[in-house]
């Protein structure tokens, strides 16, 4: 395969009001995202750390974050998640 060419792997998590891993580390990352696809609860994130209610990347409903190499943001470290409430909220994961 190209260097330029990716190959995408997809997966759901289950994010509930306690620290749960969203994506696991990985040193060969080019490109992560993650959509919380609740339709009331919030998400935050934490690369490389525990999540934490109220702090960090927040995720409202359908909300997105992305790491991406045209923006310069991935990171190799473990990304972390978190729900507002007792759900789960799922959280969709696709990363190459």
């Amino acid at each position: 395969m190209p260097d330029n060419q990716v190959t995408y792997a997809h997966t759901e998590v289950n994010v509930d009001n306690t620290d749960t891993v969203a994506l696991a580390a990985n040193a060969n990352r080019k490109y992560a995202r993650i959509q919380n696809d609740d339709a009331a609860l919030i998400v935050w994130l934490r690369v490389g750390e525990a999540a934490v209610a109220n702090e960090g990347i927040r995720l409202d409903p359908a909300g997105v974050f992305e790491m991406t190499q045209a923006k310069n943001n991935v990171d190799p470290r473990v990304v972390n998640a978190i729900a507002s409430a007792a759900g789960p909220a799922v959280a969709l994961v696709v990363e190459a």
